[in-house]
C-alpha cells in the first residue's frame, strides 16, 4: 500500500456545483429550493478511502453547493476528518444552512461567507478575505462552476448563452488567475482543479451553452498547465459523468433502483444532467439511461469526491494538464 503525506498547506478548493433551470416542472420552486447551489471552504485532515493514507493537514477549502449532491460528499469527505470551512454563497441563509449541518472543525468553526465568483470585484473580496484567514496562498483550488440553461442552438438567446459562460468558464479563469497568481508569486506548491463534464468531451444537442462552457474549461485547464508548467501551480480538470444524489428529502413517493439511482415518481420527464446534484425520471427513462453507460449505472457523489482528493494530494504530483473521466466509461 502507498503511504503518502501531505506537508502542512493551507488548501483552499472553490467549487461552484450546478443550478438547474427547471421551467417545464410544475414545481420548479420546489426543486429549485432543493438544488439550490452553495459553496464554502475548507480545511481538513482526512484518511482517504483510495487506499492510501493521505494526510493534508490545516487545510482550507472554498465550496459552492456543498449543501446537496455532489459538493456534500465532498465537504462531508473533508469536513469529518476536520476540516474548517468558509461556507461562501450568493444567499447568506444557504451558507449558514450549509455550516450548522458539517461536523465541527477541532478547532474553530465553519464560517459563511457571501460571494458572486462571476464577477471579480467580488472574488477580489474572496481573496481577501482567505488571505485574511490565512497567510498563504492555498494549496488547492477546485473550480466547480455550473449552471444549466437548456436550448437548442437556433432557439437559444444571447442572455442564455452569456449567462452560462459567464458563470461556468468566465468564473473559472477568475478564480484561477488570482489564486494562482498568488502561487506563483510566492512559490506555494498549488493544485488546481476544475470540474468540467463529459458533456464538454460529447456535446449535448439541446444544451449548446453548457457544452461550450465545460469544453472551454477543460481547454482553458490545459492551457493553463502548460503555461504554469515549470512554476509551483499544477492544474488539471475533472470530468463527471452521469451522477446520482440521495438528497431527496422533502420530495415525497421516492424509491431506491438501479444501484442507488433514485427515481421521483412525481415527476414524469427525465432530467439526465451530467454533473448534476439528482436526477429524476421514470423507471423506464432511468434503465435506458443507465444502459448507455458502459458501467450500467450511475456515479455516487462519493466516487467524483475521491478522485477529487487524489487530484490534491501529492498522489498526483506528477500530473498536470490532464482531464480526468469519472463518467462509468461514458464518452469513450
Amino acid at each position: 500500500m502507498l503511504m503518502t503525506q501531505v506537508r502542512h498547506w493551507d488548501f483552499f478548493v472553490l467549487s461552484i456545483l450546478v443550478v438547474m433551470h427547471l421551467a417545464n416542472f410544475s414545481t420548479t420552486d420546489k426543486m429549485a429550493k432543493l438544488l439550490a447551489g452553495k459553496f464554502g471552504v475548507i480545511t481538513v485532515s482526512f484518511k482517504s478511502s483510495l487506499g492510501s493514507n493521505v494526510k493534508l493537514s490545516d487545510l482550507f477549502s472554498f465550496f459552492k453547493g456543498g449543501g446537496s449532491g455532489l459538493g456534500r460528499a465532498i465537504c462531508n469527505r473533508l469536513a469529518e476528518h476536520g476540516a474548517k470551512l468558509i461556507v461562501v454563497d450568493k444567499f447568506p441563509k444557504s451558507a449558514e444552512d450549509v455550516c450548522a449541518k458539517l461536523p465541527a472543525p477541532t478547532e474553530g468553526k465553519h464560517v459563511p461567507f457571501v460571494c458572486d465568483v462571476a464577477h471579480m470585484s467580488e472574488v477580489k473580496k474572496l481573496f481577501e478575505f482567505a488571505s485574511k484567514q490565512h497567510s498563504t496562498p492555498p494549496n488547492v483550488v477546485v473550480n466547480s462552476a455550473g449552471i444549466i440553461r437548456d436550448a437548442e442552438v437556433l432557439k437559444m438567446t444571447e442572455e442564455q448563452w452569456d449567462e452560462v459562460l459567464n458563470i461556468n468558464l468566465r468564473g473559472t479563469f477568475l478564480v484561477t488567475q488570482i489564486f494562482a497568481r498568488a502561487a506563483v508569486a510566492s512559490n506555494t506548491p498549488q493544485s488546481i482543479i476544475n470540474i468540467a463534464s463529459i458533456i464538454g468531451k460529447m456535446g449535448a444537442a439541446e444544451r449548446v451553452n453548457y457544452a461550450a462552457s465545460k469544453s472551454g474549461v477543460i481547454g482553458f485547464s490545459k492551457s493553463t498547465a502548460a503555461a504554469l508548467a515549470r512554476t509551483s501551480v499544477r492544474v488539471n480538470s475533472l470530468l463527471p459523468g452521469y451522477i446520482i444524489s440521495p438528497m431527496t428529502d422533502g420530495i415525497e413517493d421516492k424509491r431506491l433502483v438501479l444501484n442507488e439511482c433514485f427515481v421521483l415518481n412525481e415527476f414524469k420527464e427525465v432530467m439526465l444532467f451530467t454533473y448534476s446534484p439528482f436526477i429524476t425520471c421514470s423507471f423506464q427513462l432511468l434503465k435506458a439511461a443507465c444502459e448507455k453507460i458502459p458501467m450500467g449505472r450511475m456515479g455516487k457523489p462519493e466516487e467524483i469526491a475521491d478522485a477529487v482528493l487524489y487530484l490534491a494530494s501529492d498522489l498526483s504530483s506528477y500530473v498536470t494538464g490532464t482531464a480526468l473521466e469519472v463518467a462509468g466509461g461514458l464518452g469513450m
